[in-house]
């Protein structure tokens, strides 16, 4: 039997192998704006990628390009933020900590729901009701890489390189970016 989510990544390996042939790439991350400067927000499954997205545009007024699937290319040689999908799904138990605002949003049982890691709350719907714009071409200028760890502080920590760099899907990150950055044009 073939199911739903076997067909999903069955056409996102297709979607990817045709984007290849173009110097198109996939990458699991998020994607903001703020004025001419794009910034991947890349990391580990559950590791915050969108919580830190989603701070970054309520607090700091970044606009919003993509979510988990962000297509990068070359736009006359100069690394880009091509398009991406849009919807934004936050983990509940973070919101009250970092990201208070949605706190009306939250489901009457919202207490519950924060102890278990895997609830997450969309926003996508309510981004003009939340004054998020959204925009959808940058040209890429940072890379963040988010790395959960555990703390006692309130602050959230954007941790600028990864602790260890053992993660392949990183390197290939890195690796398409210093090529794009290299290439002639």
């Amino acid at each position: 039997k073939v199911y739903l989510p076997d067909l999903c990544y069955l056409a996102l390996s297709m979607l990817s192998r045709e984007l290849g042939y173009s110097s198109r790439c996939i990458l699991h991350c998020s994607a903001v704006v703020k004025g001419d400067a794009g910034v991947l927000i890349v990391g580990d499954s559950g590791s915050g990628k969108t919580a830190v997205s989603v701070y970054l545009m309520l607090e700091k007024g970044f606009d919003f390009l993509s979510n988990d699937r962000t297509i990068i290319g070359q736009d006359d040689g100069v690394p880009t933020i091509l398009a991406g999908t849009m919807e934004t799904r936050v983990r509940i138990g973070s919101i009250s900590r970092y990201l208070p605002q949605l706190i009306p949003y939250l489901p009457d049982d919202a207490e519950r729901a924060a102890k278990e890691w895997s609830r997450k709350l969309t926003i996508d719907d309510k981004f003009a009701e939340l004054g998020i714009k959204t925009r959808s071409l940058a040209k890429l200028r940072y890379v963040f890489f988010v790395n959960t760890h555990n703390s006692t502080g309130s602050e959230l920590v954007i941790d600028p390189y990864p602790a260890e760099d053992r993660d392949y899907g990183r390197l290939i990150t890195l690796s398409y970016i210093s090529e794009s950055v290299r290439a002639p044009g």
